[in-house]
């Protein structure tokens, strides 16, 4: 029945929109007309609306699949690979190449006899860490470990390319150098026989054997990286890029521009026209420091892997660089082409000049929905506008100024929750019940409420941390018998069982914790109510105070956590691999109405542990399509790839990755499931309520008031600020 409501519903919109001219009668969707062949060359869009010159980014489909932060190079047009990958069914050590102007491939697969090691050794675990081509000669510096990393090998491996004929040599730094504790910042080669190794210290050039042919003493201690352009050598430091000359052996005349106040990096590309990536944008810049920009990412890229790119150059024109996919490294290619003109929704970004670094707050999750929404729908294309504010007192001019402006969205990533009031904003919660691929069901319900004020859908979040308490399985006395007072009682009998005062548990740590958790126990923004008058409330007051022992490490008993963070593949290992299937429980806040287990935005995160990047996105209350704002809100979940996705699909999605690539066992995915379907609430990450509430518990904690003060000012204070809010 539901889902025969929502098509009707869907059927009254359509005809809404198409009398208003709003959204083409067929999304078709751009990333199907991208389709790429071999070679990366788009297949002849069916698009028949404007176009305009601009730019197109294609993957380009591999031969084999190539591991993330693989090493490239250049050899005239011809671009190269090398790292470990399946070679019909068994693993090989890979040098794999494109002919970028004919799109052939070639490779060559290497075992362990070839880069010189015994079977003792395990390919799987060998990587290229640098690799170099020249006139069809390819250097590799190659580490291979076994299993257990008992044993370990550093290889200079030479392979030409049209022989196949292949020479491994160990990786000597006496031998070349005058010490071994050196940082390696370019193996560059000069020729087939010949190639240039740069440290921190010294230059030196060896032949094929590793023996030494020349050397010099050099400075290079401000240096992180290299590229080249043409048979030309840089290294690239925060002030710019230096040329080396490889004859002297010795840093040469630096290139005078300003890449801005952040970190760039710079492409390998033609003689004369050098590129480097910076603030999302790809410029060129001449040898006299004259830059101009070649384009905007925003306006090309397919994810945010691909905006800042060691992007190569052929003789066409054409851009191909490497990113870093889900599994494994992807190949793009960028070429210019004739690309649909589309209506444009603005969204808006703020930025405070009083920062130490004023910039965008972007979220990275909010930058990689753009760019799938940009690549996928047929009629629209999100822009961001960005507004300056000077200070947290300024704000409310900015926000001002951006409404006024006619914006479609708002980035709130960085803004204190309720900022922005419900009437500014549209409620998109009739576009999720007519949505004919999403009911409410497919949210975790936590997640859903969280995102939700007084009833109506307002704010995006796609991802959440979990809070609870952690503690060891012989201290869990079951479900039935787990509460506040059980807990005083134990921390009373043994005080190492407090999180103590250690420099992650301070007081204040604490009671910032507690507060947070108290917004989703406590307060319902839905309804807009609270109640702080339950006994459950004093007993919280009880175990906070009890929490805040002077002896032990929260680390080893008693842990009050923000589980499952931005880190989700570490935390997950961490918490439940490490400890749920074997010494500890996550057990969850006692005395609560469900599990214990508390949902955070990444915004009430970051509110506890300090700084992060987080993404939160609503729709304005003028958009110009809410449906068109709604397609790209579903962007933004299914974009979700860090912390605990708002989506139930996602989110096992994420399990299943976890369990295939990871090993994560079963028990550790039905219980992070369980704690996820379970949690008692979602936190408010409001500033203002949170400082409230951290006033009154602080008062409390100094014994400046009783419990049942505390809770009579909290029930007071809480339920003035909700009917303010309302």
């Amino acid at each position: 029945m539901k889902k025969l409501i929502s098509i009707i519903l869907i059927l009254c919109i359509l005809f809404s929109l198409a009398a208003c001219g709003k959204r083409s009668e067929a999304n078709t969707s751009l990333a199907d007309e991208q389709a790429t062949q071999n070679t990366g060359q788009a297949v002849q869009s069916s698009y028949d609306g404007n176009v305009q010159d601009g730019w197109l980014m294609t993957r380009v489909d591999m031969p084999a699949k190539m591991p993330v932060g693989a090493p490239t190079d250049y050899d005239g047009d011809c671009l190269w690979l090398s790292g470990r990958s399946k070679v019909d069914g068994v693993w090989r050590l890979l040098l794999l190449g494109l002919d970028t102007i004919s799109g052939q491939w070639q490779q060559i697969a290497l075992d362990l006899k070839d880069i010189g090691v015994s079977e003792e050794f395990d390919i799987r675990r060998a990587s290229t860490d640098f690799l170099s081509v020249c006139d069809g000669m390819a250097w590799m510096c190659v580490y291979c470990t076994d299993w257990d990393d008992s044993l370990s090998a550093y290889r200079l491996v030479t392979v030409d390319i049209a022989t196949k004929e292949v020479r491994a040599t160990e990786w000597d730094w006496e031998k070349a150098f005058s010490s071994a504790d050196q940082y390696m910042h370019a193996l560059h080669a000069l020729s087939r026989d010949k190639a240039l190794i740069v440290t921190d210290t010294e230059a030196c050039v060896i032949d094929r054997d590793f023996n030494p042919q020349a050397k010099n003493n050099i400075e290079a201690y401000m240096f992180g990286g290299s590229c080249r352009i043409g048979d030309q050598l840089y290294l690239i430091s925060d002030d710019g890029i230096t040329r080396f000359d490889t004859e002297r052996l010795c840093l040469d005349r630096s290139i005078d521009f300003d890449p801005i106040n952040w970190s760039f990096s710079v492409a390998d590309s033609l003689p004369g026209n050098m590129l480097y990536s910076v603030d999302g944008k790809l410029y060129a810049v001449q040898d006299s420091g004259q830059t101009d920009l070649v384009l905007d990412w925003m306006d090309v890229a397919i994810s945010r892997n691909t905006m800042a790119l060691e992007l190569f150059e052929n003789a066409k024109g054409e851009y191909y660089g490497c990113a870093d996919g889900a599994d494994w490294l992807e190949l793009v290619k960028v070429t210019k082409a004739q690309i649909p003109v589309k209506d444009t929704l603005t969204l808006a970004c703020f930025i405070d000049t009083q920062a130490a670094n004023p910039r965008p707050l972007m979220g990275l999750g909010l930058r990689d929905a753009i760019l799938a929404y940009n690549h996928s729908d047929a009629a629209y294309r999100i822009e961001p506008v960005y507004f300056e504010y000077d200070g947290d007192q300024d704000l409310n001019r900015a926000l001002i100024e951006a409404f006024n402006a006619g914006i479609d969205l708002v980035d709130q990533s960085g803004l204190p929750e309720g900022r922005i009031s419900g009437e500014q904003l549209l409620d998109l919660l009739p576009y999720l019940d007519a949505d004919p691929d999403l009911d409410r069901e497919d949210f975790f319900p936590a997640a859903l409420r969280g995102m939700c004020v007084g009833g109506h859908l307002y704010r995006i979040n796609p991802v959440y941390s979990i809070m609870g308490l952690l503690i060891p399985n012989e201290l869990y006395p079951g479900q039935e018998n787990w509460s506040c007072a059980f807990l005083e009682r134990a921390i009373a009998e043994d005080p190492s069982l407090a999180l103590g005062r250690s420099e992650r548990y301070t007081q204040d740590w604490i009671v910032r914790a507690m507060a947070l958790a108290i917004t989703g126990e406590f307060i319902d923004l839905n309804s807009m109510s609270c109640d702080f008058n339950r006994d459950a409330f004093a007993a919280w007051l009880g175990l906070m105070t009890s929490l805040m022992g002077e002896a032990g490490l929260a680390e080893d008993k008693v842990s009050l956590f923000c589980s499952v963070g931005n880190d989700y593949i570490d935390e997950i290992r961490a918490y439940a691999g490490r400890k749920i299937e074997k010494t500890h429980q996550n057990v969850g806040i006692p005395d609560s109405k469900g599990s214990g287990f508390y949902l955070l935005s990444q915004a009430a995160k970051d509110a506890v542990y300090g700084g992060g990047d987080f993404t939160s996105l609503s729709v304005a209350k003028g958009c110009k399509d809410g449906q068109a704002a709604w397609d790209f809100a579903k962007q933004l979940f299914q974009q979700a790839d860090l912390g605990v996705p708002a989506l139930r699909a996602q989110f096992e999605r994420m399990m299943d990755h976890q369990a295939r690539t990871f090993g994560v066992s079963q028990t550790s995915i039905d219980a992070l499931r369980e704690m996820v379907e379970n949690v008692a609430g979602t936190v408010i990450a409001d500033p203002v309520l949170v400082d409230l509430l951290i006033a009154e518990l602080n008062a409390f904690v100094h014994g400046k008031q009783s419990a049942q003060e505390t809770s009579e000012h909290l029930q007071s204070r809480v339920s003035i600020y909700l009917a303010e809010r309302s």
